[in-house]
């Protein structure tokens, strides 16, 4: 599964062959009144923007990087309160990832550092661990600050769980940590979001949908 850098080798060939125009253009023929559709959360309605493109998401979060699954880890959970009373605990794994290609960061990340992010994980849904074992090459567009407001009235904190430091994390955007799955097929990790890859890519086959996000990704450096 690790392939990460012969698809970044052959992404930055073929950027330096025909330059980032074209990618500029199939970019920007994606309609940017696409949004994703959003089922509601126990605990509010959480509400989120869906967007048209890589680029777009790309444009909005303060860290983009490429990378593998380094391994999964337990971690914090999202504890939902109204009014005093506990209403929800929603649990997160922490997935580590090596970073094989910085393309925007604001922290001085380099390729060969690690980095953790929170995945939601809902009862029913794949394990995450299943759905993109060590190795698997994984897309990270996020880095902002954690805010939970989107659950309306709801107070939310993060309860500590795991080894991993809870403020040692980069949580990404719904769209923002995608996966690579043994078959090849991208999903991202957030399962409200999991279906939700951007259609010119998920479209293509299998083998070659990680490479065309970075490819994509990429021209932005």
């Amino acid at each position: 599964m690790r392939r990460t850098a012969a698809l970044l080798a052959a992404a930055l060939l073929t950027l330096a062959g025909c330059g980032g125009e074209a990618l500029e253009e199939a970019a920007g023929s994606v309609d940017p009144t696409v949004s994703s559709s959003t089922p509601p959360l126990a605990g509010g309605d959480r509400q989120r923007l869906g967007y048209a493109s890589p680029e777009e998401l790309a444009k909005e979060s303060p860290v983009v990087v490429l990378g593998t699954v380094a391994s999964w880890e337990d971690g914090p959970t999202l504890v939902l309160s109204e009014g005093g009373e506990e209403k929800d605990r929603i649990p997160y794994d922490v997935v580590l990832v090596d970073v094989d290609q910085v393309v925007k960061d604001t922290t001085k990340l380099v390729t060969g550092d690690q980095i953790a992010v929170p995945v939601r994980v809902d009862e029913g849904e794949p394990d995450p661990a299943e759905l993109a074992p060590p190795g698997s090459n994984v897309a990270f567009l996020g880095g902002a600050d954690a805010t939970f407001g989107v659950f309306g009235e709801a107070d939310a904190r993060i309860e500590p769980g795991g080894d991993v430091d809870p403020d040692s994390v980069l949580w990404g955007e719904p769209q923002g940590v995608v996966l690579e799955t043994p078959s090849g097929e991208l999903v991202n990790a957030d399962p409200y979001s999991r279906a939700e890859i951007w259609p010119e890519i998920g479209e293509l086959p299998a083998e070659e949908q990680f490479g065309m996000l970075a490819q994509r990704l990429m021209a932005l450096g």
